[in-house]
């Protein structure tokens, strides 16, 4: 419980038709509370508001406990055409405690949301309609980055399932941010929409809040199903190519737990930037999540 204090994370707003007008807007509070705010009215008095359109979904564990939302609610296409899908996790670093270890199950969630304005799921069970993906493992992965044939690095990487999606049944997909032991791993950095790839960044509190190496993985999903990608796109070995990657669904500490992945373009493949807690200078990692190049729009100007 949060004795009734509550409060809203970073809202998204949406144009759905491409007339360049807000038509619905999410967020997330800490209460676990989603709401889709439909704004696309001309007239204000039609727009819904949370007395009259209670929450389009609850987050919560399995013991029906509400897990807060902090960060903001990623939204893109569905699959099918037919709606949108809403990207986010769970968990909260707000205040001291917060740092403190846990046993919480946060998740990640990818719902889908038909636009018609009813609750996506039972609020009596949490994971209702949703298909559960799961973290299968964490390896040490050795890695030969010069090349000379002889591994002079490691990285520990996740790996996670990959169930097919049935949207005749499925109104999303979770994934407990759990292997083996709860951790109180949680999400409390906006996710990332890039190439048909969702990346994601997570947090493990370490019991101390001075520390300032904080733990966390650099998480990667299909975003239509929450699957692990079948082609790895992380170039660990940093060979420039892609080709012979394992597949992976995290990376240990490859983002900075508190913010959302940052990348670049560069000459042949985009990067992902991160540095660590006693290094300014920023490293980079071949990612294969480009987008296009040169201009991506224009504007014709009356003479």
């Amino acid at each position: 419980t949060h004795d009734n204090h509550n409060g809203m994370s970073e809202p998204t707003a949406v144009d759905l038709d491409g007339n360049n007008t807000v038509d619905r807007i999410y967020a997330g509070d800490l209460s676990g509370n989603v709401y889709g705010f439909d704004v696309s009215s001309t007239s204000p008095s039609d727009w819904l508001n949370t007395k009259r359109w209670p929450a389009i979904f609850s987050a919560r564990d399995d013991d029906r406990n509400r897990r807060p939302i902090t960060s903001a609610i990623r939204v893109g296409s569905h699959p099918t055409g037919n709606g949108v899908m809403l990207y986010f996790g769970t968990g909260k670093y707000l205040e001291p405690s917060d740092q403190t270890q846990s046993t919480d199950n946060n998740r990640f969630y990818g719902l889908w949301d038909k636009l018609d304005n009813k609750r996506i799921t039972n609020n009596g069970q949490p994971t209702k309609d949703l298909l559960e993906q799961s973290i299968t493992g964490e390896v040490t992965k050795s890695l030969d980055t010069d090349g000379d044939g002889i591994d002079e690095s490691a990285v520990q990487v996740r790996e996670s399932t990959q169930l097919p999606i049935d949207w005749d049944s499925h109104r999303g997909w979770y994934v407990d941010l759990v292997f083996n032991t709860p951790k109180g791993e949680q999400v409390v950095a906006n996710p990332v929409l890039r190439d048909g790839k969702l990346f994601v960044t997570t947090h493990i509190p370490s019991g101390d809040e001075c520390d300032p190496q904080q733990d966390g993985w650099l998480m990667v999903f299909n975003p239509g199903s929450g699957a692990m990608l079948s082609d790895s796109p992380f170039d660990l070995d940093e060979d420039g190519s892609f080709q012979g990657e394992d597949s992976v669904s995290g990376i240990r500490n490859g983002g900075n737990p508190f913010a959302e992945p940052t990348f670049a373009a560069a000459d042949v493949d985009d990067v992902l930037l991160t540095h660590s807690e006693s290094d300014p200078t920023a490293t980079s990692m071949g990612i294969d999540a480009s987008l296009n190049n040169g201009r991506l729009s224009w504007r014709e100007l009356e003479p």
